[in-house]
């Protein structure tokens, strides 16, 4: 299901910690928000478009105990794949087929993860992946 793969792929880009000062403070009923069913709720509630932007802005959710409301504030970090717009640069085609690279900068790593998944939701065929370390 293309729904799920898309949902499975938004789990992996998307992360939740507690900050270090809070992690001390958390109870055992806290520490189900950083976990992973938290996230497999969250991400089952939001729309094909959000899961992309999640994927494609890979957030973390860092969250501090507070004594208000919800009982937590957070602030949230982006790891964008700006340079996703250059798709000629996470692969190559020959005669056998796509071969992915293996992008040496940590910011552009993720962007031959993002290009195998559309691949394969494509059924085109990838002959190789360049492995570490590449």
């Amino acid at each position: 299901n293309a729904r799920i793969a898309l949902e499975d792929f938004a789990l992996k880009s998307l992360e939740y910690e507690f900050d270090k000062t809070s992690l001390g403070e958390a109870s055992s009923d806290d520490l189900y928000y950083i976990g992973e069913e938290y996230k497999r709720v969250t991400i089952e509630g939001l729309s094909a478009e959000q899961l992309v932007d999640i994927i494609l802005t890979r957030p973390k959710v860092t969250l501090l105990k507070s004594h208000r409301d919800t009982g937590f504030t957070a602030s949230y970090k982006f790891k964008p794949l700006a340079n996703i717009v250059f798709t000629r640069d996470q692969q190559i085609t020959t005669r056998r087929g796509i071969v992915l690279g293996r992008l040496a900068s940590e910011q552009r790593a993720h962007e031959v993860d993002v290009m195998q998944f559309c691949f394969n939701k494509l059924n085109v065929e990838i002959a190789a992946r360049i492995p570490a370390p590449g």
